[in-house]
């Protein structure tokens, strides 16, 4: 496969390159965040390690007494709150992968059993979903549907040829939808 056709020094290289720029500049203010951030920690334990130095008993039980404090509304807090919220959603999960998995199951047996009906009737789904969205004329509609019937044809009468150009044109539509997202994310 040939990739002379793609317009990779405009819609990657230099596209990727300004986002690592960019990304650079907020690495180095994150950085810069941070060791502040340790500084002000460092000064909190500072002031905390002189307060012990200068009345170690009163301290370390002004210290133990807060700790058993939060020891407490911390166990509350798992055992009322966070303990049944998570029991309930294990439990949802459970049953909604185990539907999921019947459903993936069903699906791909219908589809190893029946591969043209399902490529015909997504394709007509497809057309259906576009027409009520979109307000898609009845002509427009036809020639979908007449294009979805001709992929469908060739993917039957010659998978490799097919599969090289759907992959040309995914790679294309990856491409282009890659460079709007970091122009997108250059301007913001």
């Amino acid at each position: 496969m040939a990739f002379e056709y793609l317009d990779l020094e405009n819609k990657l290289f230099i596209p990727t390159q300004t986002l690592w720029t960019k990304l650079q500049v907020e690495l180095i203010n994150l950085v810069t965040k941070v060791r502040q951030f340790l500084i002000e920690v460092h000064d909190t334990v500072a002031a905390l390690g002189v307060e012990w130095y200068d009345s170690p008993i009163l301290t370390t039980t002004k210290w133990y007494d807060h700790s058993v404090i939060l020891g407490n509304e911390l166990y509350v807090k798992v055992t009322d709150e966070f303990w049944p919220q998570a029991e309930i959603q294990y439990d949802e999960i459970l049953v909604a992968t185990h539907e999921s998995g019947s459903k993936i199951l069903n699906t791909y047996y219908y589809f190893k059993e029946n591969p043209e009906q399902v490529s015909i009737d997504s394709i007509e789904f497809l057309t259906e979903s576009l027409v009520k969205v979109g307000n898609i004329s009845a002509e427009l509609t036809a020639e979908l549907q007449t294009k979805g019937a001709e992929i469908v044809s060739l993917l039957l009468e010659q998978p490799l040829q097919t599969f090289e150009l759907a992959c040309k044109e995914i790679l294309t539509a990856l491409l282009n939808g890659y460079f709007e997202i970091v122009s997108n994310i250059l301007i913001s």
